[in-house]
């Protein structure tokens, strides 16, 4: 039962990788997964787990139960009344909860406050009396979240949201958080036909050129290696080609695959020696400017555009020359060679 309750995680953190955030202080995608995504109060800056105000700092992690790490940034100790938390499902029902060193059989009795001392931290979770039950000889704890039907029926649970009260007294003052947390709407998929390469969907290119050969975090490539794709927004912003040294094609012929891989509404801006050994084509497509959004548009972010050194609609051929010969193209968003 452990092992399959665990093995269903897996698979629904990895069906729900297209929501991983982007990290803004390193600058790079991480798997910081937010299945049910903190929507209020407005979560920091660049993040859909943590808020933080000028009392404390509480990071939250959801998958078989709530997770969380509370810190205190006051300078007065803080109490954590557990009789008085709650934890409210997708239904709309109020549960009572209880937590880390509570004995299952205890779990229904009243609950000492949790004091947390000015710049100390608790790390601790809250989980439904009532998802408990003495079964055949055993306790048995029950989910928090049916993950198996979220990850098979994923439309049906789009906006439903669950909520977790934390009632706090911070030095002499009561204050009582509402967290709420909402499974994410996902946009509707929008089929696009006016490109064969760059712009393209994952799914659509895979029906085209079958799964990768190798994959990473940040590209994958196809046919063994003679396509490297890198996407954003599950299309494709960067897309190379490589015929090599040894069958080095003339820039006429590199030119004309060029434009079997780029939208079908591409205009020609100018050509331009980026650097020796290199020349590259600018263009600019109107189609293109749906296929990608902002990757950081988290709330209290700035803008971060993902045409980089370029206007949204832009995008390079690059041209890696071996004497007059071309090895490679690469054909990518923005104006960044």
């Amino acid at each position: 039962m452990r092992i399959k309750r665990w093995l269903s995680v897996i698979y629904f953190i990895a069906a729900l990788a297209p929501y991983a955030i982007q990290d803004c202080a390193a600058q790079e995608t991480t798997a910081r997964i937010a299945i049910f995504p903190l929507v209020s109060p407005i979560p920091k800056r660049c993040s859909q787990t943590i808020f933080e105000d000028r009392s404390i700092n509480i990071e939250f992690m959801i998958l078989t139960q709530l997770s969380f790490k509370l810190i205190n940034k006051s300078t007065s100790p803080i109490e954590l009344d557990w009789d008085r938390a709650a934890f409210v499902d997708m239904g709309g029902a109020t549960h009572r909860v209880f937590h880390k060193g509570i004995r299952l059989m205890e779990r229904d009795r009243a609950q000492p406050p949790t004091v947390i001392p000015a710049g100390a931290s608790l790390a601790d979770f809250a989980h439904p009396v009532d998802y408990v039950e003495y079964a055949n000889g055993k306790w048995e704890t029950h989910d928090l979240l049916p993950l198996l039907k979220i990850l098979t029926e994923k439309d049906r649970y789009q906006g439903k949201s669950i909520k977790f009260l934390l009632p706090l007294t911070i030095g002499s003052v009561k204050k009582s958080y509402e967290f709420v947390f909402m499974f994410p709407k996902t946009p509707p998929v929008i089929k696009y036909t006016d490109s064969d390469g760059v712009g393209l969907s994952r799914s659509d290119w895979d029906q085209q050129h079958g799964s990768p050969t190798e994959s990473d975090r940040y590209q994958s490539s196809y046919e063994g290696g003679r396509y490297i794709a890198k996407f954003e927004d599950e299309n494709i912003r960067h897309l190379e080609y490589t015929w090599g040294n040894n069958n080095a094609v003339s820039l006429e012929t590199a030119r004309s695959h060029a434009k079997l891989l780029m939208p079908h509404d591409s205009k020609f801006l100018r050509t331009y020696i980026p650097r020796e050994a290199r020349l590259v084509d600018l263009y600019s497509s109107e189609s293109l400017k749906t296929r990608f959004i902002s990757a950081a548009a988290l709330p209290g972010c700035e803008f971060k555009s993902p045409w980089i050194g370029g206007k949204p609609g832009e995008f390079l051929v690059l041209y890696r020359m071996d004497k007059d010969r071309v090895t490679s193209i690469v054909i990518a968003i923005g104006n960044n060679p």
